[in-house]
């Protein structure tokens, strides 16, 4: 992201200077944008920390979501633990062999 447009929101976001509710709302969700990217952290070692969390982050929502969609696993219940659920909903389970 580029922080010299970073600093022109934010500049204009402290004026505070009255907006229509529509600018509003765009300039902070702008800002808010920028500010999850990290660009409200002065350039140095603090701001490569933080992009180096930022990528793992999303390396292991990734890999989650490969091995979600990768389980073929399930869940495995008596039929004492599923008294009291309803017969349609228990109709839509699979059953231990289908």
């Amino acid at each position: 992201m580029r922080e010299d447009v970073f600093n022109l929101v934010d500049a204009v976001l402290k004026k505070g200077e009255k907006l229509d509710p529509e600018s509003q709302r765009l300039l902070e969700k702008e800002h808010k944008g920028y500010v999850r990217n990290g660009l409200n952290i002065p350039a140095g070692p603090k701001r490569d920390r933080f992009k180096e969390i930022k990528k793992r982050l999303s390396e292991l929502g990734i890999a989650f979501s490969k091995n979600l969609n990768e389980e073929k696993g399930g869940n495995w219940f008596t039929v004492e633990e599923l008294k009291g659920v309803p017969e349609d909903v228990l109709s839509l389970l699979k059953k231990e062999g289908d």
